[in-house]
């Protein structure tokens, strides 16, 4: 039996250098059907990799920190309560933790979601509202992804889902 074989897409060097990162953690990076390639380390340097969809105000950020053996599984904690105080400003967030479910569903052991109203900034590209993942896998590393938008309704909660299976930890072998 034969199968066909499609040339894949030319990778950017940004999302080369942001796949090399996340491969060290253990974590798959798929860009979605309908998103596009952003700038996003000129705005806020504390993100790595971005993707849009072009002409609906929407855009995910992302990070993915390898840990290392002298760090704690932990750290996720930390690293998702600085980036929403930084991110929402004076502003209060709203932390809660993950199901079980969708924890397995991306092979992760912890997370939380933080969701709150932004300042308005230009670091934020002035977006109204921010949803804060971060996702821990026990000796790997942690996923940090923020989706941001100017419309809290139900298409936001559209735009999240079809972005859905964009990154998650490989499941264990």
């Amino acid at each position: 039996m034969a199968f066909a074989q499609t040339k894949p897409a030319r990778e950017s060097r940004e999302f080369r250098n942001f796949n090399k990162v996340a491969t060290r953690a253990n974590v798959a990076v798929v860009i979605p059907d309908g998103f596009k390639e952003i700038d996003v380390k000129s705005d806020n340097p504390a993100f790595d990799y971005g993707i849009t969809i072009p002409d609906q105000g929407f855009e995910i950020w992302l990070k993915v920190m390898p840990q290392t053996e002298s760090t704690p599984d932990s750290v996720y904690l930390e690293i998702g309560r600085a980036q929403a105080r930084q991110l929402a400003g004076d502003n209060e967030y709203l932390v809660r933790g993950m199901p079980e479910r969708v924890l397995n569903d991306y092979n992760a052991d912890a997370g939380k979601t933080y969701f709150f109203n932004l300042p308005d900034a230009a670091a934020t590209k002035r977006y109204k509202f921010a949803l804060l993942i971060t996702l821990q896998k026990s000796h790997k590393g942690t996923i940090m992804a923020v989706c941001l938008t100017n419309d809290k309704g139900p298409d936001f909660f559209r735009n999240i889902n079809r972005a859905r299976n964009c990154i998650k930890f490989k499941p264990a072998s």
